[in-house]
């Protein structure tokens, strides 16, 4: 009882407790009950011993291997105490319990758990010293499961807030309610040293896409990205990029760590510097990749070559890159200095007196072919060359050679170098109407340099309304676009911190409880895509046609000096930092009309004989008035043997670096320019078509187009080139509106269809459908089987269309399990079987399928982590299926769902203790 005279002190007794946090209150009470005042305190119970320190032998394990681990006590545990080492997932699942053997003086113990197929990237490790009462104290440390299988379709955030303590209550509630719609990935900012994200990301499950660098010469020096008019007129000798790939190809030589004694030199930005020493720290942060595993790393983005955004180029003048020019100059004219000063004007004596030149100074020297070459040499052997090198350096320093490195937007590269690194990355495509055809290029340079093995992300932005979002057709249609433009998803971008104030971060109501309508629309078409038909495309190859177009580099800078050209070799909104808008596209976009899909070799494996070698029938030469004799041999002999050639811009008025020729180095196969020509050569043809490429894109987008029936006549003709398959409008004539791209996954073909955005309300609906053969044809959307056949009709509206096409029918589906009942802590094996109708036994056992894997809980819930695409050929695959310690015992449902048909299959599974 209180008094007011004088204040009183209590001591209350409290039982013993186990080891944790308490809080305790204290209450001030009237005689009737109320509370007048409160206060509370917070107290930890300790017990004597605790595990003081757990410790792996590896930060990260592979499927099959065995964790092997150490536990360190406080102090000696008591006799009737034990310790228990327990594995648990990152969806709370205890996935493995095992005994720890004690040692002889009871201060520490060992462990081992096996990796038995785990269902995610990350495990906690937890130690727990139990007695008779229960547990006594517990730790825990985690350890990376990496897994590098990505052939799904991805959504990931970026530039967002996400599953980090930076981003608070926020982050997670945000993460956890999209994940819902589809999100399933997350740009982890490695740039910034953020490592921690990785274990975040994979704690939300979220898949890693690294954000690694934006690494290139803006801000380098005093001039940098914003130039006054006596930057633009300077040369930059300081070190550069050049220096830096010094160092690495030393590094590369030996133990992949750069030597700053023997490199002391250090790139200026300002305010900060990198060298050598920085090179080798970011080399120790990318091992934190190896922990999960990563779609890709991307190692640049809005960086460039000094002064390139505004065509002021400055770089180049520094000593390697000097020294490096002359070497490379030596090799591509083969020593012969006189063919050099022949090309360029110039009358060099030595090879050592060789250097660059800036625009201005070769134009009034009259050397402009001498700042083509050195332009074209800068962007390839310097610009991608330095990422060529960062990604080898990555991969020796992190033991992993099969690492994806990539760009963040812009196209300033030699992709025709980029056959093994640089493949992938994410392309500043969409937002606008028709973009699958404005933006082509980039995507189709990396998947035909890299033999389709790129990874590429298109891009999406809830900044401002854009095109994607402002209507239900369009939203629809998004992740079905990406897809079938060569996408394996699109990001997902809040942008800023302003708009990260909007509610939801633009996508979601202010609550985070329900997806506002545009993405509610696009999560739709991107969960059915995840349930399995994406991974059916991504694992297919695409269908090519022995139909190759020569893109070569020299001619973008060739392009540049003609302003006033009927068209130039690109063209886009950052023409000298991009691929897209000019001949290139336009090729492109015909071609993508006309349903046949070509892939992009380069001058150097023309000369190496490879349009022979690989089986190539055609060759388009779109933009290639730069050409070297070398090509020209090689693209005559290619005829000569029956090959057909196409072309448009005067091909090789110019050498390859843009010295005009008095007489065009392929005169014999082009002798007429002026309209046009078809010519017989040796068992070849060569066809010149003025103004049939040119400007195909603008007329297409208009309904107009002209041009692509002769080039499909020509190719079908003179080369025996048709499209897989043929779609006929209502009114006979072949349709040019639609994107048709053909998936081939072993004897199994899939054809996608979508109409262009600008074709809506000009075209009949009304299709035939005519293909190069006989399959058993379904409509995935629809589930409906169309029959046996070469063709069939359809009503081809703006929506998106999947047809499979089968060598034999699927007519059912079955699954069943090893065994009716499972221990918790087991597994289960599930073996489907997939019935066919009709079709060989050789070409049912090529087809390649996918089912999608879903297991309900006794109350009917599905469970997350047992969501899986799994792709495999035949008629059947047998599906491991791991049941936790902590699966509570009931019946649990297994559900196949084979997303070609529609069909399903369930069984019963009995879960005990």
């Amino acid at each position: 009882i209180l008094s007011p005279e004088k204040p009183v002190s209590a001591e209350v007794s409290i039982p013993v407790l186990p080891r944790g946090t308490y809080f305790t209150d204290i209450r001030i009470r009237t005689k009737s009950g109320s509370v007048l005042s409160f206060a509370s305190a917070a107290f930890r119970v300790e017990t004597p011993v605790t595990v003081a320190k757990i410790e792996t032998d590896k930060p990260y394990y592979q499927k099959g291997e065995t964790i092997k681990g150490k536990v360190f006590f406080s102090q000696p545990i008591g006799e009737g105490e034990k310790a228990e080492a327990i594995a648990i997932d990152t969806w709370g699942r205890t996935v493995a319990r095992e005994q720890v053997s004690i040692s002889s003086d009871r201060k520490e113990g060992a462990f081992t758990i096996p990796v038995k197929n785990p269902l995610s990237r990350l495990w906690d490790i937890s130690v727990e010293i139990k007695d008779g009462a229960g547990t006594v104290s517990e730790d825990k440390i985690w350890v990376g499961l990496p897994d590098w299988d990505f052939d799904d379709y991805y959504i990931p955030l970026i530039f967002s807030a996400g599953p980090v303590p930076s981003d608070g209550w926020r982050g997670y509630l945000y993460t956890q309610q999209v994940r819902k719609y589809g999100i399933n990935a997350n740009n982890t900012y490695l740039i910034y040293g953020l490592t921690d994200q990785y274990e975040h990301n994979e704690r939300a499950h979220l898949v890693n896409v690294t954000y690694g660098e934006h690494l290139g010469e803006n801000g380098l020096g005093t001039g940098t990205q914003f130039f006054s008019q006596e930057t633009r007129d300077t040369e930059y000798t300081g070190p550069s990029l050049a220096e830096l790939i010094d160092m690495m190809d030393d590094a590369l030589s030996r133990d992949g760590k750069i030597d700053t004694s023997k490199f002391p030199e250090m790139l200026d930005f300002g305010a900060y510097k990198i060298g050598g020493g920085w090179i080798n720290t970011r080399m120790e942060s990318y091992k934190e990749i190896l922990k999960f595993g990563t779609p890709y790393a991307f190692l640049t983005g809005e960086n460039y070559l000094l002064g390139e955004p505004n065509g002021y180029e400055i770089s180049g003048f520094s000593p390697a890159s000097t020294r490096r020019f002359q070497q490379w100059c030596k090799e591509e004219y083969k020593g012969d200095l006189d063919a050099l000063n022949a090309e360029w004007g110039t009358d060099f004596k030595d090879w050592g007196e060789i250097r660059g030149i800036l625009f201005k100074d070769a134009y009034k020297a009259k050397q402009m072919p001498r700042w083509v070459a050195f332009r074209y040499f800068m962007r390839s052997r310097v610009w991608s060359e330095f990422f060529i090198k960062y990604t080898e350096m990555i991969r020796k320093n992190i033991g992993y050679q099969y690492l994806l490195t990539g760009t963040n937007g812009h196209e300033h590269h030699d992709h025709s170098r980029y056959r093994d690194a640089m493949t992938s990355g994410k392309l500043y495509v969409g937002q606008e109407p028709n973009w699958e055809y404005r933006r082509c290029a980039g995507e189709e340079l990396r998947q035909s340099f890299s033999g389709d093995k790129s990874f590429l992300l298109a891009s999406q932005s809830m900044m401002m309304l854009n095109f994607d979002q402002e209507t239900p057709l369009n939203n629809h249609r998004l992740p079905w676009k990406a897809l079938f433009a060569g996408y394996r998803g699109f990001d997902w971008e809040a942008g800023s911190a302003s708009s990260n104030s909007l509610g939801g971060m633009c996508c979601m109501t202010p609550d985070f409880s329900e997806p506002l309508p545009f993405f509610k629309n696009i999560s739709e078409e991107v969960l059915y895509l995840q349930r399995g038909i994406g991974k059916l495309c991504i694992t297919s190859k695409p269908y090519r046609s022995e139909v190759a177009i020569l893109w070569s580099l020299p001619n973008h800078y060739i392009s540049r000096l003609y302003p006033r050209q009927e068209q130039g070799f690109s063209g886009g909104w950052l023409y000298n930092i991009d691929v897209d808008g000019g001949a290139i596209t336009d090729i492109l976009v015909l071609m993508k009309n006309i349903r046949i899909r070509p892939t992009f070799i380069a001058p150097e494996d023309v000369v190496a004989g490879d349009l022979i070698k690989r089986g190539f029938k055609a060759l388009i030469l779109p933009y290639n008035k730069g050409m070297s004799d070398d090509e020209a041999k090689a693209i005559r002999a290619f005829v000569e043997q029956g090959g057909l050639v196409i072309a448009d811009n005067q091909p090789g008025i110019f050498t390859r670096f843009g010295k005009r020729r008095d007489k065009p180095v392929l005169a014999d196969l082009f002798p007429v320019t002026d309209s046009e020509n078809i010519i017989h050569y040796g068992k070849g043809v060569a066809v010149y078509m003025p103004g049939v490429i040119n400007g195909y894109l603008s007329r297409m987008e208009k309904g107009d187009y002209a041009g692509s029936d002769s080039i499909s006549l020509l190719l079908e003709k003179y080369a025996g080139i048709r499209p897989f398959a043929e779609l006929i409008d209502g009114n006979g004539k072949p349709r040019r509106d639609t994107l048709m791209p053909v998936y081939i996954n072993g004897t199994s073909r899939f054809l996608g269809m979508l109409r262009a955005d600008t074709s809506a309300g000009r075209e009949t609906e009304e299709t035939r459908v005519v293909l190069n053969g006989k399959y058993h044809i379904w409509n995935v959307r629809e589930g409906k089987y169309i029959g046996y056949t070469d063709s069939f009709d359809m009503k081809l509206d703006m929506y998106p269309k999947f047809f499979a096409l089968l060598p034999a029918n699927p007519d059912g589906i079955m699954v069943k399990t090893d065994r009716l009942s499972v221990k918790q802590g087991d597994s289960v094996k599930a073996e489907v079987n997939v019935k066919f109708r009709d079709g060989s036994p050789g070409e049912i056992k090529e087809m390649g399928q996918v089912i999608h894997l879903a297991v309900y809980s006794p109350e009917g819930e599905e469970l997350s982590w047992y969501g899986k695409n799994i792709h495999f050929y035949g008629d059947r695959v047998e599906i491991e299926i791991p049941v936790s310690y902590t699966e509570k015992p009931g019946t649990y449902k297994i559900v196949i769902e084979y997303p070609i048909t529609g069909m399903k299959a369930s069984t019963d599974i009995n879960v005990i203790k």
